[in-house]
């Protein structure tokens, strides 16, 4: 990306489609976040992800994806779920799944950051003539973990966190909660500049934004899965704030 796009996209706010979502975020996500997705191994926080990238209601964005843990047909189809849309002009997906059972030559290593990282440079770069903000999503950290020592994949994130800020691009970094060592959470919290968190309780599904200066910061909020993916009803639990936020802290 040039000088010009990075002085365009500074600052600016960015929709996420998810209405009261960006309600919540006084306005959307600010061009240069790094944000830490946490939460259990559960689809929710994927679905989430998924459906800021590919809802169509930001066409001003690209997207550059690092999957690790699903295949392109299992992205498909969760874009089919839920009738979004994957637009090819605007989507570069990085297959770093299919080396863990094929490990092809045209699929990345896990184990080398190295690499993956050159890739993602080539990927940025055939973005650069667009004035779009590009979301970079790392589907999942938890597994770049198992391939790599916590200090070289930690050393990566720090490195592509100057790039997300420089060019003024948005990072999307999942993470299963209480997979690894605390200190590990504690070192990605460090290395992002906020957390959406996800918990399951019974039946129920909550997020909250740490770590942000946001109304409702650090409160549990419900939401639900519906055909066209997460609903955040932001009116009505700030009505009703005292009934429906969980009265005591449940493990994940």
């Amino acid at each position: 990306m040039n000088a010009a796009t990075n002085k365009e996209t500074s600052g600016k706010q960015i929709k996420t489609g998810i209405k009261e979502f960006d309600e919540l975020l006084n306005g959307g996500i600010t061009a240069g976040s790094t944000i830490l997705v946490l939460g259990p191994p559960r689809k929710e926080k994927e679905i989430f992800v998924e459906q800021i990238l590919f809802n169509g209601k930001n066409e001003k964005t690209n997207t550059i994806i690092i999957t690790t843990d699903n295949s392109l047909e299992t992205t498909k189809k969760t874009i089919k779920r839920f009738g979004w849309k994957l637009d090819p002009k605007k989507t570069s997906i990085i297959d770093a799944y299919s080396w863990t059972f094929e490990q092809k030559h045209n699929t990345e290593d896990l184990s080398n950051l190295n690499m993956l990282s050159v890739k993602i440079k080539e990927e940025c770069e055939k973005f650069a003539a667009t004035k779009n903000t590009c979301f970079l999503v790392i589907d999942s950290l938890s597994t770049l973990l198992l391939y790599n020592p916590p200090d070289a994949v930690f050393r990566f994130i720090h490195a592509l966190r100057a790039m997300i800020k420089k060019h003024s691009m948005v990072l999307f970094a999942l993470l299963s909660k209480n997979m690894f060592d605390k200190n590990i959470e504690i070192t990605a919290e460090h290395l992002t500049d906020f957390t959406l968190e996800f918990r399951r309780e019974e039946t129920k599904n909550y997020i909250r934004v740490r770590r942000h200066a946001v109304r409702l910061e650090d409160e549990w909020l419900p939401f639900d899965l519906i055909d066209s993916g997460l609903a955040l009803k932001l009116k009505y639990i700030e009505k009703n704030f005292e009934e429906i936020t969980p009265k005591k802290e449940i493990p994940s």
